[in-house]
């Protein structure tokens, strides 16, 4: 289900399987997923944020068990590049992913990462002043 272009888009009670994302939500507008079965080999992708203040919302979705490694219900999708093209002020606005009213970040936003550790090959360019730096 690609709904990256829908805004205040819901997802009530669906039932999505046999894909290799189940959906993916969008990188800019608000959207819920409310309850339904999920069963794919990424449940659910959220990719970075491009405009501060997108808000996703995730409620009692219902996850089929899986063994293989690959799997991901809930996976993160980093996409630096699509940010930085289109306002790298993104990185650093509101961006509120709910699930089960519990504030979830990316595995990037932890404090001993470096999210920006070159700059960019080609323009628009990273702010030299956060080159190397850990995000704490």
């Amino acid at each position: 289900m690609p709904v990256e272009s829908a805004q205040n888009f819901v997802a009530n009670n669906d039932t999505v399987t046999g894909y290799p994302v189940g959906i993916r939500f969008s990188e800019e507008y608000h959207q819920t997923l409310i309850g339904g079965t999920w069963n794919n080999q990424q449940n659910i992708e959220i990719p970075n944020s491009v405009l501060s203040g997108r808000s996703i919302t995730i409620s009692n979705p219902t996850f089929a068990p899986s063994s293989d490694p690959l799997h991901y219900d809930v996976f993160w999708l980093n996409e630096f590049d699509a940010v930085r093209m289109r306002n790298v002020g993104a990185f650093f606005g509101k961006d509120t992913v709910l699930y089960n009213g519990h504030q979830l970040y990316p595995p990037w936003q932890g404090a001993g990462v470096i999210p920006f550790p070159q700059q960019a090959s080609q323009a628009p360019y990273y702010p030299t002043a956060l080159l190397g730096l850990t995000n704490s």
